[in-house]
């Protein structure tokens, strides 16, 4: 288990994330009124296939749980009250939070408006295959906007610090500050860049 887990409804719901011997990461959900666990796990609204929360989110207030799937392409914001009644349930086309694109570590600003995410960008003349940026989302009008760009990244990180960012499917670990200003961020040990944190200036994702 991941020890990220957290505590929810009073201390009677732990949700966290683990990864099973030889298996795939996985969210649970534990009730420990009803003195059970399970995998985290949700239908499309459709019913047509599985969802699977890939990375999560829970709000400040502990009232809501961002995830996003496993093909990190799609987010969704479900209310944690009956969380674990809710496993393997279908979700509604309104918990699907309007936005296009390839997903990665969400976190929530400190207000609970926001949602601080780092952003894949589409391959073109001035990017590569998965380059990204941070971006953040409006939570409740859909609004959409770009924090940090690729150049202010690679100003901010140096080149090989970010290029560690854009490996395919690498799941950047990182915290918003208390005041939601900053950002710690954990380099890893790589052929060009050595483990440790760093601290991003995120003075653009201060509320308007």
């Amino acid at each position: 288990m991941k020890p990220e887990a957290t505590w929810l409804g009073e201390e009677t719901l732990v949700l966290g994330e683990c990864t099973p011997n030889m298996g795939l990461p996985s969210a649970f959900v534990a009730d420990l009124v009803l003195q059970d666990a399970d995998t985290l796990f949700f239908d499309k609204p459709d019913g047509s296939e599985q969802v699977l929360p890939g990375q999560i989110a829970v709000s400040h207030d502990g009232r809501w749980l961002v995830f996003v799937d496993i093909g990190r392409r799609d987010l969704w914001k479900v209310s944690v009250a009956d969380l674990f009644r809710r496993v393997g349930v279908a979700l509604n086309a309104g918990e699907r939070l309007p936005a296009e694109g390839v997903f990665l570590s969400p976190q929530w600003s400190p207000d609970d408006r926001w949602l601080n995410f780092w952003y894949v960008l589409g391959f073109g003349p001035d990017t590569d295959a998965c380059d990204v940026t941070i971006v953040r989302l409006d939570v409740g009008s859909g609004e959409f906007q770009e924090v940090l760009s690729k150049p202010q990244l690679i100003t901010l990180l140096g080149l090989n610090r970010y290029l560690s960012f854009t490996v395919c499917g690498r799941e950047p670990r990182w915290r918003l500050s208390p005041g939601g200003e900053l950002a710690l961020v954990q380099i890893l040990d790589t052929i060009d860049t050595d483990p440790g944190l760093l601290i991003l200036p995120l003075d653009e994702i201060s509320d308007d």
